[in-house]
């Protein structure tokens, strides 16, 4: 599963049409529409769960770091010159003809030695994309609790797939691993937050929910101390999105309004992201902390916690946007 032959035949397919369609398949992986796509869920859809789904990226985008490092497997591009790389980065090859020899074997020896002794490689195992694209689409699929919710991971999954195999960025091992763990977290999301992500107010499951939450933060803390290289602007997001969903019983607004609503509070959010980004930026160059570790993880928990704290607080109480707490749920297994 990490030879290159794969790669070769869908690209002996390409032309300008097929290349221009899989990169906006690898495009709408990207951070940028990801981001936009939790904003929407979040502040158009469901409020919880959009919260639940950051904790949960942010929970796979940290699973994915340390699966890359702990494996550190070239890419296609790296062992194999005849790969051409029609989206992402440039490659750096390594070797002429260093893939697998056969379906089910391994990288040779000798070429995961010479990737693993250059600096400047980035790893291919697993596929980030492929464990975003499940993570995203299995989570709300399994949180919102529609039928036809399914039809999303079941389409974007495997088309993510074929885009990242086209453009050379990826082996099929690759794709398998990422999908896996991406299910794994939403898994895990789905035992966390329940079908309907209000499962931290009161009730039988609140007590080991609020535990399971806060160690998840606390693990993210600590990786990001002892793990050199970590996303620590990621563990900045999860360890605030993590304490406004344990705080969200009291952040929560009124859900069932009208579309008109619906848009102004996902505006509001929208300005607060562009204003977060504007602000904080020059801010911490002035305190000397922008590029370091520690500014990092202070962006992230700042943005996050004013792009979601900020635009729930305001969508309670700013004309047209169907103001109102959301009901507390009855007391019991939430």
């Amino acid at each position: 599963m990490f030879q290159v032959e794969p790669v070769l035949w869908l690209q002996s397919f390409a032309s300008p049409v097929a290349i221009w369609l899989m990169g906006a398949v690898t495009w709408l992986g990207t951070v940028k529409c990801l981001s936009v796509a939790v904003l929407f869920l979040t502040f158009a859809v469901r409020f919880r769960v959009g919260l639940a789904v950051v904790i949960l990226l942010s929970v796979n985008s940290l699973a994915t770091d340390l699966t890359k490092d702990a494996f550190a497997i070239p890419r296609p591009g790296d062992v194999d010159t005849r790969v051409r790389q029609l989206g992402g980065d440039a490659s750096h090859p390594i070797a002429e003809r260093g893939g697998a020899p056969a379906f089910w074997s391994l990288l040779p020896s000798g070429t995961l030695a010479v990737a693993r002794s250059t600096s400047g490689l980035s790893w291919a195992f697993p596929s980030g994309h492929l464990t975003s694209a499940a993570t995203l689409t299995l989570s709300i699929a399994l949180l919102l609790g529609f039928r036809r919710l399914w039809l999303l991971p079941a389409l974007w999954i495997p088309l993510t797939g074929l885009s990242r195999l086209f453009l050379g960025r990826h082996y099929i091992a690759d794709l398998l691993g990422g999908a896996l763990l991406g299910a794994l977290v939403a898994l895990g999301g789905g035992l966390l937050f329940g079908a309907a992500a209000m499962g931290l107010e009161r009730g039988d499951a609140a007590r080991w929910r609020r535990a399971a939450l806060l160690s998840l933060a606390s693990m993210a803390l600590v990786l990001a101390v002892l793990v050199p290289g970590l996303d620590v602007a990621m563990v900045g997001r999860l360890v605030v999105a993590s304490m406004l969903f344990y705080l969200a019983p009291g952040l929560a607004f009124q859900e069932e309004v009208d579309p008109l609503a619906r848009l102004a509070r996902l505006a509001i959010a929208a300005v607060l992201a562009s204003v977060a980004y504007a602000l904080l930026g020059p801010l911490f160059e002035a305190a000397g902390i922008a590029g370091t570790p520690r500014g990092a993880m202070f962006f992230g928990a700042l943005t996050t916690l004013v792009i979601f704290g900020g635009g729930a607080a305001a969508s309670r109480f700013v004309p047209f946007t169907g103001r109102g707490r959301l009901p507390r749920p009855t007391v019991g297994e939430a």
